[in-house]
C-alpha cells in the first residue's frame, strides 16, 4: 500500500527514535537514510538489506505516484510471506522498518507516527 501526502519529522535524536522503533514488538530492524548526505543509520538484525534500497525505493515510488496523480510519497507498506516492511518519508531522508510475518502493518505504523512529530 502507498498513500501520498505529507512527510513526517523526526523527533530531536534520530538515533534515540530508531531505538524507540525497534522496541516496538514484532520489529526486526529500522533503517533511516538521510537525503542531505547520504548517510545510513541502522539497528536491529535485518536492517542492512532494506537499507541499500531504501533510498531508492523512495524515488522510484514517487516517480511512480506522481505518473498517477499521487502529490508525495506517505508510507509504503510491503508484506512478505516471513517478513514485511514500512517505509515512511521523514523531512530528511527516508525511514525503513523490517517486521516479522506477525506483525501487523497499520498497528505498527501508528505506533512509528507517535514516535516521529507529523
Amino acid at each position: 500500500m502507498i498513500t501520498a501526502n505529507g512527510t513526517h519529522s523526526f523527533m530531536a535524536s534520530t538515533a534515540q527514535s530508531l531505538e524507540q522503533i525497534s522496541l516496538i514488538p514484532n520489529v526486526l530492524g529500522v533503517v533511516h537514510s538521510s537525503d542531505a548526505d547520504d548517510s545510513v543509520r541502522q539497528t536491529g538484525s535485518e536492517a542492512e538489506s532494506l537499507g541499500n534500497v531504501l533510498a531508492y525505493f523512495r524515488q522510484v515510488s514517487e516517480l511512480i505516484g506522481a505518473s498517477i496523480g499521487l502529490e508525495g510519497l506517505e508510507e509504503a507498506q510491503m508484506n512478505g510471506k516471513a517478513v514485511g516492511a514500512l517505509c515512511i518519508p521523514v523531512h530528511d531522508g527516508t525511514l525503513g522498518v523490517v517486521l516479522n510475518s506477525r506483525a501487523k502493518l497499520p498497528e505498527v505504523s501508528a505506533q512509528i507516527r507517535k514516535i516521529v512529530t507529523v
